[in-house]
């Protein structure tokens, strides 16, 4: 069966046999840490030793922290690859008690347009509003949904297209790390995150914008790395490798090579939703990840 680049994200991914992976692999730099944001002299060490732009189809950076990505040491880095795309999240709750070493909200917007600029076309940013949260604590209640669709609004104005989100999941780690200050996770319904999600998308569908879930049960599956649209950024319309690892439940990402860990470089910016193995410290003290 053959696809085309942009597969409604409404349409089921249809499974193909492994293909041979290629000289040129996609580097996601990270989807378990934020290398970008906390380990710019690894990344680049790891970038110059092992996958340096010659042997490189796409660079991936994956941060909340855009700001790194435009100043030294890592903007001569990226602008020595051929062919680049970022996912940048910002959630709306930067710098506060969820997320206390995030950029907050007008940081992330003050250098959107530089980075926009930077990638020269909006293909090139995957704008991620993820994840949605709720709370609770005693009759108190948070989530980050209206900010969501606040901040979905001023990146279109900025000259954003394309945008993920997903929801929460509730881990035993997750409950520890809103536990420690009172709050507890509150799980949605199927169809509470089917309203949602509907919801949101109704905002970027009446901005000109698209909107895809990010594995999430009983929404449609997408592509974070996405081998047809990375295909057609490259420069020279390289094709990178179409196997689907599935190595999570409702991804269906395309191959690529993460060059983070979750143990080598846990992530410092203090998430208490983080699912991996976050440096977290609440009143000065280390909490146990």
């Amino acid at each position: 069966m053959q696809l085309s680049i942009f597969t409604a994200p409404d349409q089921p991914f249809p499974h193909r046999p492994k293909p041979e992976l290629g000289e040129f692999p996609v580097v996601t730099a990270s989807r378990r840490t934020d290398l970008v944001g906390w380990y710019r002299d690894y990344l680049i060490k790891v970038l110059r030793e092992k996958y340096p732009p010659a042997r490189t189809h796409t660079l991936v950076p994956v941060t909340k922290f855009a700001g790194a990505l435009l100043k030294e040491p890592l903007r001569p880095v990226l602008e020595s690859y051929e062919s680049l795309f970022v996912h940048l999240t910002c959630t709306g709750m930067g710098g506060t008690e969820f997320e206390p070493l995030a950029p907050a909200v007008e940081e992330t917007f003050r250098v959107l347009p530089e980075l926009l600029a930077f990638l020269k076309d909006p293909r090139r940013l995957r704008f991620r509003v993820d994840p949605i949260i709720h709370v609770q604590k005693g009759r108190q209640t948070y989530t980050n949904l209206p900010l969501a669709e606040e901040i979905i609004q001023r990146a279109v104005e900025a000259g954003a297209k394309d945008f993920s989100t997903s929801f929460m999941t509730i881990y035993p780690k997750t409950v520890r790390q809103f536990g420690a200050s009172g709050w507890e996770p509150v799980e949605l319904m199927a169809g509470e995150k089917q309203e949602i999600f509907a919801r949101l998308r109704r905002l970027t569908d009446s901005l000109g914008a698209r909107l895809f879930a990010c594995c999430t049960e009983g929404l449609p599956e997408s592509r974070c790395i996405d081998a047809f649209l990375l295909t057609e950024l490259h420069p020279r319309r390289i094709p990178c490798s179409g196997f689907e690892p599935r190595s999570r439940a409702y991804c269906a990402c395309h191959h690529s090579v993460d060059i983070g860990g979750f143990y080598n470089q846990p992530c410092k910016t203090g998430c208490r939703y983080c699912y991996a193995r976050p440096q977290l410290t609440y009143g000065g003290a280390g909490f146990p990840a």
